[in-house]
């Protein structure tokens, strides 16, 4: 299974992410063992995002902003929504999503969110929700 989701995720990130983009890898230690890269925009250096699958879900981190989301990994037609996961990313990392900062009601902070809007969705990214409608 290791060596699908590497072979998998290595096709659909080179696929996405080409020129204007860096890619490494980070192969966590993690149980049950998940393979993950890191991507990065050469244009903003600042602004990075992590993907990782586990062979049951799809998952993008953005450490910056704290943000993350989750895909059930639909088996019948895996590279789809990989794919849609990664153009997504790529978006955010081109800068052209909306990131939205609200001030917390009772605890110090804000409440990050960011806004992907992406072939006639919109995806948005919290620090325990995501949604895409």
């Amino acid at each position: 299974m290791p060596n699908e989701l590497t072979t998998r995720l290595d096709r659909v990130v080179a696929a996405t992410f080409a020129e204007g983009f860096s890619v490494l890898e980070t192969d966590l230690r993690e149980n049950p063992p998940r393979y993950s890269v890191l991507v990065g925009s050469t244009a903003d250096p600042s602004c990075t995002a992590f993907i990782r699958l586990d062979g049951v879900w799809l998952e993008a981190f953005i450490p910056e902003l704290g943000v993350h989301c989750a895909l059930l990994d639909d088996e019948s037609d895996a590279d789809f929504d990989l794919g849609r996961l990664c153009r997504a990313l790529r978006v955010y990392l081109r800068g052209e999503a909306r990131i939205e900062q609200r001030r917390r009601f009772l605890r110090p902070g804000a409440k990050t969110t960011v806004h992907i809007d992406l072939e006639g969705r919109r995806w948005s990214l919290g620090r325990n929700r995501w949604s895409l409608t």
